[in-house]
């Protein structure tokens, strides 16, 4: 996580509001890369449990420990991304490392593979 950079912010009604944000890097169709950032907000269900499977314990505003805690496999929790001037480019919902709802920059569902 970028340092000092953590957020506490909910945009959805069940979205856990202790995030942080990472830089991130996209590659388009014809092989430019630009950077991005990519904030995410793990669940607090998910991030609980791997806290305790870890052995680390969450307190405060310290948000150092979520890389540690969070893995791509199996992550669970929402993700906004952002070009580096500060706009929306979209958002997700990924459950178990996968993505189970995307968001355009509008934050309109564009798939979904919730029942």
């Amino acid at each position: 996580p970028l340092k000092n950079n953590y957020v506490n912010r909910s945009v959805f009604p069940d979205m856990n509001p202790r995030g942080y944000r990472i830089v991130a890097f996209q590659h388009s169709p014809n092989y430019e890369t630009t950077a991005c950032i990519i904030e995410f907000h793990p669940d607090t269900a998910y991030l609980n449990r791997n806290a305790a499977l870890k052995n680390y314990k969450l307190q405060g505003e310290e948000f150092e420990d979520y890389k540690n805690i969070v893995s791509s496999q199996d992550a669970c929790g929402y993700g906004f991304v952002w070009d580096t001037w500060g706009n929306l480019k979209g958002a997700f919902y990924g459950k178990n490392g996968l993505f189970e709802r995307i968001y355009d920059h509008n934050m309109k569902l564009t798939h979904s593979n919730s029942r």
